[in-house]
């Protein structure tokens, strides 16, 4: 059950990722996009948060979860604005990869040691971006004029998404198995409060379009369904449910846009794409590299 639980957690997100680029070809607002996404999100997450115990009166736990909501609303505002500059493909990859933010700075906070591999690790990722930039110029990649913004805004979200999964390293080594659910509902409501605050303060006050209603809760459910998943997958160890799990998002979601909305897979995209797999492999085999 634990590997049928990372799969569909590992496909649900691959959905996620069509949602944002269906979010971005509307065009939804990014925070109107947030609101809705984050509804349903926390509907989702409610339930299973509610039926479990926690340590509700640990602050702890209520500061993680609200510094990872501020970090969701800031990456899923700047994903959904990449998407409108420059190829899904890119983001997505990028997006799906900030899983090495967690594991090269937790021997700077948690006491985990370095490995020689690291080494490797980086260098696969930083040639990785070297080919999605070439990837990305030309027909189905971002203009010119838009180049340096699309590649800082994929830079942004990827330190936001990465930060944000560095606040479920916190909590394993705070709260070790317990609490899962309550900081999955903690950090979808903390980011519903910031989407909401953002959101309000535009022309339309609190009023969501139809697509911003479409595109949003069906990206939220899938997220919902996803991290439900991932929680029933966490039996086995995380260092090999985390890579399993962005393995398939990745490869389904780069599949899906390239599907659905008819972006252009150039040889150079691909070889990044199977770059961005061998940086996940390395991920999945680094507690027993040296």
């Amino acid at each position: 059950m634990p590997w049928l639980s990372a799969a569909l957690a590992g496909a649900s997100f691959a959905l996620m990722g069509l949602g944002y680029k269906w979010a971005a070809e509307r065009p939804c607002r990014p925070a109107g996009f947030s609101v809705a996404f984050l509804l349903a999100a926390s509907a989702l997450s409610a339930a299973r948060a509610l039926g479990e115990a926690a340590p509700w009166a640990d602050p702890r736990l209520w500061g993680l979860g609200l510094g990872m909501g501020a970090l969701l609303f800031a990456a899923l505002s700047l994903l959904v604005a990449a998407n409108r500059l420059g190829p899904a493909s890119v983001v997505w990859t990028a997006l799906q990869l900030s899983i090495v933010f967690p594991l090269l700075l937790g021997p700077l906070f948690l006491d985990e040691p370095f490995r020689r591999s690291d080494a490797l690790l980086l260098a696969l990722f930083a040639l990785m971006v070297a080919v999605l930039r070439l990837g990305s110029a030309g027909p189905g990649g971002a203009a010119p004029a838009a180049g340096r913004r699309f590649w800082a805004l994929v830079a942004a979200c990827f330190a936001a998404n990465g930060l944000f999964l560095c606040g479920a390293k916190m909590k394993d080594a705070w709260f070790g198995e317990a609490a899962s659910g309550a900081l999955a509902l903690l950090f979808y409501a903390g980011a519903l409060a910031f989407a909401l605050a953002a959101h309000g303060r535009g022309r339309d006050g609190w009023r969501l379009r139809p697509a911003e209603w479409r595109c949003g809760a069906s990206a939220g459910l899938a997220s919902g369904v996803g991290m439900a998943a991932q929680l029933a997958a966490m039996r086995m160890p995380s260092a090999l449910v985390f890579p399993l799990i962005q393995g398939i998002a990745l490869v389904g979601g780069v599949a899906l846009t390239a599907l659905v909305f008819r972006e252009r897979i150039t040889r150079a995209k691909a070889a990044g794409l199977v770059l961005g797999l061998a940086v996940l492999l390395l991920c999945l085999f680094r507690e027993r590299l040296p």
